[in-house]
């Protein structure tokens, strides 16, 4: 009788325990950290194929320039010793273009050119040709004569 009495109480503590387990949180608990344990894998996962995404770019930058200059170019908008760079800053500003005029008592500059008074006319309308959203800037000197001035400002108001 000792022996069933002994066994019996074996049994229903084995059963309170099991009961105990199955209905209590424990399980959902369980459950919870186990998803937050698949969702930190991930997330070091990712951080690691970071870090090797960074490992390998800090490797070329210390193996070669050309990254380190293509990143400079791009990033902080250097450029090589007599390197010339064309930035445009906007869609609209990027067809339009300032030429300069420079008028001295012989002669004519348009663009670098030198240009006589009678085809600076023509100079102008192939520029405008090529660039139809260009701006003329005039420079006069001082000693320039008022008929030719005003000669000039009627050709290219034209």
């Amino acid at each position: 009788m000792k022996r069933f009495l002994a066994i019996a109480v074996y049994l229903l503590a084995l059963g309170g325990l099991a009961y105990y387990v199955w209905t209590h949180s424990n399980i959902d608990r369980m459950r919870r950290l186990k998803q937050e344990q698949k969702r930190l894998q991930t997330q070091n996962d990712e951080l690691a194929r970071r870090n090797d995404q960074l490992r390998r770019r800090i490797e070329a930058l210390r193996q070669g320039t050309r990254l380190g200059e293509r990143l400079a170019r791009q990033q902080r908008g250097l450029a090589r010793p007599n390197e010339l760079v064309f930035q445009f800053e906007d869609d609209e500003r990027a067809d339009s273009m300032r030429v300069q005029v420079r008028v001295d008592p012989e002669t004519i500059q348009l663009a670098g050119r030198s240009v006589s008074l009678d085809d600076l006319e023509g100079a102008v309308a192939d520029l405008r040709e090529q660039w139809p959203n260009m701006e003329l800037q005039v420079e006069c000197t001082e000693d320039v004569g008022v008929l030719r001035r005003s000669r000039v400002r009627a050709l290219l108001d034209q």
